[in-house]
C-alpha cells in the first residue's frame, strides 16, 4: 500500500519537479558561461566570482526552490480534498498518519533531489581544473547544502496551510508565513551551522506534529 502511494505521489509531483529541475540546470548552465538561448537575457551569465562564494548560486537557486516548495506542498495537501480521494485513502489498510507522512516524505525527497543535482553539477564544474581561475574546495558548497536541508521547512509550511481548514485571510496562512519567516531569518544569520541544525530540527518536529494532528482531526466529508 505504501509503495502504491509513493508511486502515486511521484506521478503527481513529477511535473513540478521536472520544470524546477530544468530551470535550475539552465541557471547552472548560464553560470558556467554556456548559453542555450543567446537572445534571452533572463538567465544568469558566466559567474565572475569564486563559485559558491557570496551567496550568488544560492540566491539563483532560491528563485526556483521557494516557488517549488510552496506549489508542491500546497498541491499535495489539497489535491485530494476537492475530489474526495482522502475519504477513499483513509479507508485503505493504512494509518492516516502514515499516509500523510508518506506524502510529506515524497515531497521532501523530490525537493532534495531537485536541489542536489544542480549543486553537484556546479560543484563538479568548479572543481574541474581549467574551468575557473579561482581556487575551489568542496567545503565551499556548505552554504548551498544548508539551504537545501532547510528549504523543506517552507514546503512543510505550505503543506500545512493547504491541509488546515479555515479562511485564507485568517489563520490558514499562518504556517506558511511562519515557515517563510523562520527560513529567511535562518539563512540570513551568520554561518553558525551548529546552531542552525538543532533549531531547524525542532521546527521540523513542530510542523510534523501539527500536520499529524490536523490530518487526524479534520473532517474530510
Amino acid at each position: 500500500m505504501i509503495r502504491a502511494l509513493v508511486l502515486k505521489e511521484l506521478r503527481e509531483t513529477i511535473g513540478f519537479a521536472s520544470i524546477a529541475l530544468a530551470v535550475s540546470l539552465a541557471i547552472v548552465n548560464g553560470l558556467m558561461g554556456r548559453t542555450l538561448l543567446p537572445s534571452i537575457d533572463v538567465l544568469p551569465q558566466r559567474i565572475h566570482v569564486v563559485p559558491f562564494a557570496g551567496g550568488v548560486f544560492v540566491a539563483y537557486l532560491s528563485y526556483v526552490v521557494i516557488p517549488l516548495a510552496i506549489a508542491l506542498g500546497y498541491r499535495q495537501a489539497t489535491r485530494e480534498l476537492g475530489n474526495g480521494v482522502y475519504l477513499f485513502l483513509f479507508h485503505r489498510p493504512i494509518a492516516r498518519s502514515t499516509l500523510i507522512l508518506t506524502k510529506l516524505g515524497v515531497g521532501i525527497a523530490v525537493m532534495l533531489v531537485v536541489q542536489a543535482i544542480p549543486i553537484l553539477l556546479f560543484g563538479w564544474w568548479a572543481a574541474t581544473p581549467g574551468n575557473h581561475p579561482s581556487p575551489f574546495e568542496w567545503s565551499m558548497t556548505r552554504g548551498a547544502w544548508q539551504f537545501m536541508l532547510f528549504s523543506p521547512i517552507v514546503y512543510a509550511g505550505a503543506f500545512l496551510t493547504g491541509l488546515r481548514p479555515g479562511r485564507w485571510i485568517g489563520t490558514r496562512l499562518l504556517p506558511l508565513a511562519a515557515s517563510g519567516l523562520y527560513f529567511g531569518v535562518v539563512m540570513m544569520v551568520p554561518d553558525q551551522w551548529w546552531l542552525r541544525i538543532p533549531v531547524a530540527a525542532v521546527f521540523y518536529g513542530l510542523l510534523a506534529v501539527d500536520i499529524r494532528a490536523i490530518a487526524s482531526e479534520r473532517d474530510y466529508g
